[in-house]
């Protein structure tokens, strides 16, 4: 009996031993987890931390690098504002003509948004009047011409002389090519070389040069056209051609050969003088029209297509779309859409 009792007591201080051994395990287990965990976030939480002052330390060298850029060279900073601001009319705000003036930065920032911000009013009837001028071949009317038009643009900001100047030069150049196609290249490399010469042009001298001898080389070249008598010709038998083409173009039959016939020359000799002096066919000169006609009906009345296309000397056909599509790179349908769209935004 004594010794049944001593195995019930030896029994049971093993179950105790294996019990106190697995809660210290599991204790130790659970202590060891938070401790893991404790040092993973406060790792993560010096990570983050790390991480944010380093990038406050770039953007704090940044800010002094760019600020000391400005301090040390306020210059530069003028130069850069030239692009996208108002640097011309400040210049002449203070009657200088040269240089740019040194500032600082808030010096320069105040100038520029006390300057006007309101659209320069070009006046298409001086516009015109300056490109008749040109088409005349007299330089001088046109460069008074362009002062009376620009007289008050100087005042204004950067953005808006650039593209008032852009805008009027585009104008002339259209009133060139209609009246003189035939010197279309010479007249666009003439606008490219002014377009290129004017993204450099820091006051409005260099402006005004650029103008000017865009001016005078163009009516260079419509004076030598005029004094060639071989051209001379040529330009008169072309224009009389297009006045028939702009008069007749709704009736379905006009052709080269029937323009030529009412010229009274041979419909070879016609066609080759057409497409040297105007640079295309007179078949695409006539579709070009056309299609141009068409684009204008559809977008000021509401005429069904096939009324506009009988005004326009063409026909309802699956040719009709397919040329109408080549012509203006979308479908009829498309096309139509997008006025209807274009009206509902304006409503």
């Amino acid at each position: 009996m004594r010794r049944n009792l001593f195995e019930n007591r030896q029994n049971h201080n093993d179950k105790s031993f294996f019990f106190t051994l697995l809660f210290t395990f599991i204790l130790s287990s659970i202590i060891s987890t938070l401790i893991l965990t404790i040092f993973l976030t406060v790792n993560y939480i010096n990570s983050i931390t790390s991480t944010i002052k380093k990038s406050n330390q770039q953007l704090l060298s940044q800010t002094n690098f760019a600020i000391n850029q400005m301090d040390e060279n306020a210059e530069r900073l003028a130069s850069s504002f030239l692009t996208n601001s108002h640097i011309i009319a400040y210049l002449y705000s203070l009657d200088i003509e040269s240089t740019i003036p040194v500032l600082t930065a808030n010096d320069l920032k105040k100038q520029l948004l006390a300057l006007s911000y309101e659209d320069f009013q070009l006046s298409s009837r001086g516009v015109a009047q300056l490109a008749e001028h040109l088409v005349n071949g007299q330089p001088q009317a046109a460069w008074s011409d362009y002062n009376a038009l620009t007289d008050r643009l100087f005042s204004y900001s950067y953005n808006e002389i650039m593209s008032t100047i852009i805008r009027m030069v585009y104008m002339v150049y259209e009133r060139l090519i209609d009246k003189y196609p035939m010197l279309k290249d010479t007249i666009t490399q003439n606008m490219k070389g002014l377009l290129a010469n004017l993204e450099y042009a820091e006051i409005a001298d260099d402006i005004h040069g650029h103008i000017r001898a865009f001016l005078e080389n163009t009516a260079a070249a419509i004076q030598k056209l005029k004094e060639d008598p071989a051209q001379q010709n040529s330009v008169i038998i072309s224009e009389k051609m297009t006045a028939i083409i702009h008069n007749e173009y709704a009736n379905p039959t006009l052709c080269l050969c029937s323009i030529a016939d009412k010229i009274g020359l041979s419909t070879n000799y016609a066609g080759h003088i057409f497409k040297q002096c105007i640079g295309m066919s007179v078949s695409q000169y006539i579709l070009e029209l056309r299609m141009k006609e068409v684009a204008r009906l559809l977008e000021t009345t509401s005429l069904p297509l096939q009324q506009i296309l009988e005004k326009v000397g063409l026909e309802k056909n699956n040719y009709f779309y397919t040329r109408f599509k080549n012509y203006f790179g979308i479908p009829l349908s498309e096309y139509r859409q997008k006025l209807l769209d274009a009206s509902l935004e304006k409503a």
